[in-house]
Order: structure tokens, then C-alpha cells, then sequence
């Protein structure tokens, strides 16, 4: 009884002081502002990201992470609704993406999803933020397995929730 109270104790420590969500440390370029907790890693040298947050490693196989792709329309967008849809069905008809769904969409620029994906063979779940400025889309997704996910996922969506266009 001893060793599972001091156990229980040391479990529960450990998750409250390895949770803070200060978010101290910022990045800005010309078009977004984000911020994100002291410790982790920033990477800006991709071809296909424009900017990716790494939380220290949990040692998962694939490394946890909070991507930033820009993606730009062909024109603004207006129509909330379609755009939903679109995004929806860009879901459903990869192959990789397991499960997917809508959680909210706030005032016609935001979108937030969840999803499960098998990633190389390994099973990842996430998700995603998609903030709409115009005809610029910026999807926001952290993914991880199973123990990092569930280990950063609050302070992954305090990431996503405080970018913001400049």
C-alpha cells in the first residue's frame, strides 16, 4: 500500500510540473505569430512545412510535433461552408487517415479536426487547426503516438490556439 501511495504520488507530480503551458518563447514572421514553451525546438528549414515545434522527446518511434503548412487558394474564401466541406473530403479520401472529424468551426476562420492515421506503419493520432485569413489557409496539426499524444496534447492546442495573422 506504501509503494502504490508514493507511486500515485510521484505519477501525479510528475504530470502537473512536466504539464506547464506557459508559453514563453514566441515566433513571428511576417505573416503569423505564435508562441510556444520554453524547451521546445523550432525548425523553419523545410520545403513543406513553414515552420515545426518539437516538444521534448518522450522516445516514440516518430517523433511528436507541431507542423505549420501554408496552403493558398485560388482566390479568397468566402463561402465558410464549402470550404468545410472541401477540407472534410480532403480527409476521407486519403488513404493514410484512419478516422476524422470536425470538433467546431468558429466564425468563419477557424476549423479544428481530429484524427487517427497509420503513418509508415505506425498509428498516429492528432489534430488539426485551420486558420483562414482570405485565400491563405494555415493548417496547424500535431500528431504523435499514442503516450506523446496524450502527454502533450493540451499544451500542443495552447500552441495552435495562439497563433495568430499579423
Amino acid at each position: 500500500m506504501k509503494f502504490t501511495l508514493t507511486f500515485l504520488l510521484l505519477f501525479i507530480t510528475f504530470n502537473v510540473v512536466s504539464q506547464d503551458i506557459t508559453l514563453s518563447e514566441q515566433y513571428e514572421n511576417d505573416k503569423f505569430i505564435v508562441n510556444y514553451p520554453k524547451g521546445w525546438r523550432v525548425y523553419t528549414e523545410s520545403a513543406s512545412h513553414v515552420l515545426v515545434l518539437y516538444p521534448p522527446s518522450l522516445g516514440d518511434e516518430y517523433e511528436t510535433s507541431v507542423n505549420f503548412f501554408l496552403m493558398e487558394e485560388e482566390k479568397e474564401i468566402t463561402d465558410f461552408e464549402a470550404y468545410l466541406r472541401q477540407a472534410r473530403g480532403m480527409f476521407e479520401i486519403r488513404a493514410d487517415v484512419n478516422t476524422s472529424n470536425i470538433l467546431d468551426s468558429k466564425n468563419g476562420k477557424c476549423i479544428r479536426f481530429d484524427f487517427t492515421m497509420d503513418f509508415y506503419g505506425t498509428k498516429l493520432t492528432g489534430i488539426q487547426y485551420r486558420y483562414i485569413n482570405k485565400a491563405l489557409v494555415y493548417s496547424l496539426s500535431f500528431s504523435g503516438e499514442e503516450k506523446s499524444y496524450l502527454f502533450y496534447k493540451n499544451v500542443a492546442e495552447e500552441v495552435m490556439k495562439s497563433f495568430r495573422f499579423k
